[in-house]
């Protein structure tokens, strides 16, 4: 009686994925959440290597071997990984394998994330463009300061030539002003004298 709701209890646990392993992680047991999960029916996946619903990369890289070699070392081994369904699409999963006894195989049981996963990856997804439209005004804005610069650099050597220039300007008067004076002064110095040389013969 116990047995029969223990087993009632984990097939009613549609939104987790629970099926139990031999001790080289052979599929013996499937619930309805795993099947619901990884579209994979119970008669057909019972009796498979567990690999089976992992992706060829993590196959490559030995990523079941291990998970078994950490359960039955630790006791119990949590992975958060892509997994693979039955059509061939992949899916975001968090789980744990744990060791069941010394010589009685392994349980997993297992959560698709692929809602929060999704919202994590559109929220990296508006982050960068977020952070791509600040680099661009970023840009935009020290453009702007650079040709502001440029334009206060221009206007300041406008108006540094345009002093020298009325300096020059202004010195070019005084010299013709002096010149003219002196002239006068001498052509005058020059009239009186003749003047005073008249009176006195």
């Amino acid at each position: 009686r116990s047995e029969e709701r223990l087993r009632l209890l984990i097939d009613g646990a549609i939104d987790y994925a629970i099926f139990t392993m031999s001790s080289d992680g052979t599929i013996d047991s499937w619930n309805s959440g795993a099947e619901r999960m990884f579209y994979h029916h119970a008669e057909a996946i019972v009796g498979q290597h567990f690999e089976i619903l992992f992706t060829a990369e993590d196959r490559a890289a030995a990523v079941p071997a291990r998970e078994l070699q950490t359960a039955r070392d630790q006791g119990r081994a949590a992975d958060e990984r892509f997994h693979l369904r039955h059509d061939g699409s992949r899916f975001y999963c968090s789980g744990v394998t744990i060791r069941l006894g010394e010589s009685l195989g392994f349980a997993k049981i297992a959560r698709d994330l692929s809602v929060q996963q999704q919202a994590a990856e559109a929220l990296r997804v508006v982050q960068a463009e977020f952070e791509a439209r600040i680099r661009e005004r970023t840009d935009q804005l020290e453009a702007e300061v650079t040709a502001s610069e440029a334009a206060h650099t221009h206007v300041s050597s406008l108006l540094r030539r345009i002093v020298t220039a009325q300096e020059d300007e202004r010195a070019r008067i005084a010299r013709g002003l002096h010149d003219q004076v002196g002239q006068e002064l001498t052509a005058l110095r020059l009239t009186l004298q003749r003047l005073i040389e008249g009176n006195g013969s």
